[in-house]
């Protein structure tokens, strides 16, 4: 899948590139244009960066609350215990939980 993303990408990146060249019209490149399109890259991937963040915390919340939530099935099969448990994440996470 991985490479067929990739050769998907490089080929529309290919097909722009000679559009590009073979077109009368070719759009003006200036170092204005790099910098702005630099801002706004700078932009994306800290935005990137804190989604990716916000994931691995609720992967590791999952993989933490995981063996409670199995325990809590054995113990009592009830939802109330899970949605304990999941109150319990949340007020340890603004240290009133122990």
């Amino acid at each position: 899948m991985h490479r067929l993303k990739f050769q998907y990408l490089e080929s529309n990146a290919k097909d722009k590139y000679v559009k590009t060249i073979v077109n009368d019209e070719a759009p003006m490149i200036t170092a204005e244009v790099n910098t702005a399109l630099q801002a706004t890259n700078v932009v994306k991937k800290e935005n990137l960066k804190a989604a990716k963040s916000r994931l691995a915390q609720r992967h590791q919340d999952i993989r933490d609350l995981a063996p409670h939530v199995e325990k809590s099935k054995v113990l009592d099969p009830s939802r109330a215990c899970v949605a304990k448990l999941r109150g319990c994440r949340f007020s340890q996470s603004q240290g009133a939980c122990g």
